[in-house]
């Protein structure tokens, strides 16, 4: 007997093994690999009293920007940008997804909003997976639009921006 129930002990760790295995090669697959971003842990922005820039968030009333959740090409045309939802209230998550081809596995992103007419560093990093692929999200809470995008630090490259309206 006691022979039966360490058998059925070893079968449940090794099935347990091979499930986590498994649910780790889907999420590699599927690009949700581990980005160095923490889903857990919120991202608060900064107020704006603390950012580097000055000036109204945003591109004001009266803006041609689209806001469709469709996604964008990137100046160059080979990176998207969406954000979903692209209407949210105050400090509501916003999950911000798309592919930077070109870049290397693992190279950092850097986040940015656009105030006062510049791009401001906003604080938050994703990291690229192989097919230039990244997921990461943010909270918002400067009401009104809020322009966004991605850059890859120390070049030119960025991903087209989007525009969230806080509510």
């Amino acid at each position: 007997m006691l022979a039966g129930l360490a058998a059925l002990v070893t079968v449940g760790v090794v099935l347990g093994l091979l499930l986590a295995w498994a649910s780790t090669e889907v999420l590699d697959a599927t690009g949700i690999a581990d980005d160095g971003s923490n889903p857990s842990e919120p991202v608060l922005e900064l107020p704006p009293d603390a950012a580097t820039s000055t000036g109204p968030t945003g591109n004001g009333p009266g803006s041609t920007e689209p806001t469709s959740a469709t996604p964008r090409p990137s100046p160059s045309g080979d990176g998207t940008l969406t954000a979903s939802p692209e209407a949210a209230d105050s400090f509501e998550q916003v999950t911000l997804s798309g592919r930077l081809p070109g870049v290397a596995a693992g190279t950092s992103l850097q986040v940015e909003r656009r105030e006062g007419g510049s791009w401001v560093t906003f604080p938050v990093t994703v990291t690229t997976d192989a097919s230039g692929g990244f997921s990461t999200f943010v909270e918002l809470g400067q009401v009104g639009p809020n322009e966004l995008r991605l850059v890859l630090p120390g070049s030119t490259r960025s991903t087209p921006q989007v525009t969230v309206t806080v509510g």
